[in-house]
């Protein structure tokens, strides 16, 4: 290799070297205001709406749109625990999901207090109310209700970390008719699967509430 030749690549190396971690700056940047910017908002939202007993701890980012925004400001109301997010919806106003956020942890922990003497192997309970329902926020935090006294429709997954024994369909039953009588949901689903480790294995479980 010739010596012009040489200094060509090394020069296009450390050109591209240059490029590539200039690029990196700005990504970095642009983030960290961007991060900046939903938690600032976060943070004036929550004051007005929560009066100001609320800590905002983080910024979750979704890239691929199985959520209702792209990034969320991470809160943790003081008073109750509950941790929920604020972001910008479609029409680009803040909005939140403390109701839904309180209505999964309310069910989880009527579930988890069923499973625990009745299930063995129980990995994970995963509660999910839809997280876009305009009606939700139309409550205040002093006014939202019990997901009992309202047509609630969750997504439930719980993961069982063994494999499937006989009676666990019977089990299944008995927990989806119990969380029926608790919270009369008026649709929604329940969904059971197996996992050896971080591999789902054969066998698992699906009921439709109505």
């Amino acid at each position: 290799m010739n010596k012009t030749l040489r200094r060509f690549l090394i020069g296009a190396g450390i050109f591209a070297a240059v490029g590539l971690l200039a690029v990196l700056v700005v990504f970095i940047a642009i983030s960290g205001n961007n991060e900046d910017a939903v938690k600032e908002d976060a943070e004036a939202y929550t004051e007005d709406r929560f009066r100001g007993q609320t800590e905002v701890y983080g910024v979750m980012y979704d890239s691929m749109g199985n959520q209702p925004f792209r990034a969320a400001a991470q809160v943790r109301h003081e008073e109750d625990g509950i941790e929920f997010l604020v972001y910008r919806n479609e029409d680009n106003q803040l909005v939140d999901t403390y109701v839904s956020s309180k209505w999964e942890e309310e069910v989880k922990q009527t579930s988890m207090t069923y499973l625990d003497e009745e299930l063995a192997g129980v990995e994970n309970l995963d509660i999910q109310f839809e997280k876009s329902t305009s009606s939700q926020h139309r409550y205040t935090p002093e006014d939202a209700p019990s997901v009992r006294e309202v047509e609630a429709a969750p997504s439930i997954y719980l993961d069982l970390n063994r494999d499937p024994v006989d009676g666990d369909e019977e089990i299944f039953e008995a927990f989806a008719d119990f969380l029926q009588d608790e919270f009369s949901f008026s649709d929604g689903r329940i969904t059971v699967q197996y996992f050896e480790g971080d591999m789902k294995i054969k066998g698992g479980w699906t009921r439709e509430f109505s």
